[in-house]
């Protein structure tokens, strides 16, 4: 019988997990019966396009989330990031168990209450994925959970990125490009300040902002106390970033913290070379061929000017940044991790050797 498995996800906005969760259930769905169950919003038009099977709870319900699993009977959980993994373990529901942590925020590098919340819901979990080398390196309470966890990398379809952005074939020309969500976290306000300081050299320089959440309506506001209003377009959230990342000559990654960095190898696949903060995943992906990591504006200022100046510097970067992209495009090895994941926890539990 078909195995069903669930992916539980706290947020009901599109970005990196909820991505890496719609991707395993499509590239996975001949092999198990896949849903996927979030509090509502707009996370599910995505997933009714593409065809999968949604529990939209009304709030963040604990309540709610227990009536779904008694009704649908999960064979396993696939919790995304720290929340829904510690619901999954809190839940009576008798089932396999799976944590997939794509965040690296700085507590998980101390022993506080929430480093051991989360330790102990690893207690009812048979199997724990961390999507970079860093947050196993950085995580306090890795070693004590060293023998459920693998690293895993996300798979990045390159040949979808580079297809969808010849959608579009008018979109304006860029220097500098962002994409991520408009939180603290991403901090694009770092980055309209970066544009305000090449201005001064550059006073032409063309920026774009792609991205929705809370600090959307404050960094335009923002960019007009800067004055660089008419050097940076702020779209918003768009489902298809691509064609204008395909017309933008640099990524730049202004974040706080970060997981794996998927939009870095997204933008890397268009032979974009990535201008970061040496943060989570990022430290493993860029590695001063295929773009810089910098840690102040000054910094930031200095790779970006040399490689918008510099036409065989920024050539010898877009090439690499081609070849990175395609180590994280095998697409059957991943599966075949992912695949030795379930299986290997559903028989663990299934032996009795972990789990209340």
């Amino acid at each position: 019988m078909t195995k069903k498995i669930l992916h539980w996800l706290s947020s009901n906005r599109y970005s990196g997990a909820e991505n890496v969760a719609i991707s395993i259930i499509r590239h996975l769905s001949n092999e198990y019966e896949f849903a996927y169950m979030s509090p509502a919003g707009p996370i599910e038009r995505i997933l009714l396009e593409n065809g999968i099977k949604y529990f939209p709870l009304n709030k963040p319900s604990f309540r709610d989330a227990e009536a779904v699993l008694k009704s649908w009977k999960p064979d396993l959980i696939h919790a995304h990031d720290f929340r829904a993994s510690i619901d999954s373990a809190r839940s009576r529901y008798r089932c396999t168990r799976i944590s997939h942590i794509h965040q690296n925020p700085p507590w998980i590098k101390g022993i506080n209450p929430k480093t051991w919340v989360y330790l102990l819901s690893c207690m009812r979990t048979q199997g724990v994925i961390l999507v970079s080398p860093q947050i196993l390196r950085e995580a306090s309470f890795a070693k004590l959970i060293r023998d459920k966890v693998t690293v895993l990398s996300n798979f990045v379809d390159t040949q979808r990125v580079v297809r969808e952005s010849k959608f579009e074939d008018n979109c304006m020309s860029y220097d500098l490009l962002f994409v991520g969500r408009l939180t603290e976290v991403k901090d694009p306000v770092f980055f309209l300040s970066i544009v305000k300081e090449l201005r001064r050299t550059i006073p032409n320089i063309q920026a774009a902002l792609v991205g929705g959440g809370k600090l959307l309506e404050y960094c335009k506001l923002a960019s007009l106390e800067m004055g660089i209003h008419k050097n940076v377009d702020i779209y918003g959230e768009l489902s298809n970033p691509f064609p204008i990342m395909a017309n933008s000559r640099l990524l730049l990654i202004t974040s706080k913290y970060e997981g794996f960095g998927l939009v870095a190898v997204e933008a890397m696949a268009l032979g974009k070379p990535v201008i970061a903060k040496p943060v989570g995943g990022l430290i493993d992906i860029i590695d001063g061929t295929n773009g810089e990591l910098c840690s102040d504006t000054g910094q930031f200022v200095a790779a970006i000017t040399r490689a918008l100046m510099d036409p065989k510097y920024y050539s010898y970067m877009s090439n690499n940044a081609m070849l990175t992209a395609s180590r994280y495009a095998d697409v059957h090895q991943w599966k075949s991790i992912l695949r030795s994941i379930y299986e290997g926890a559903l028989a663990e539990r299934n032996n009795g050797t972990n789990g209340w």
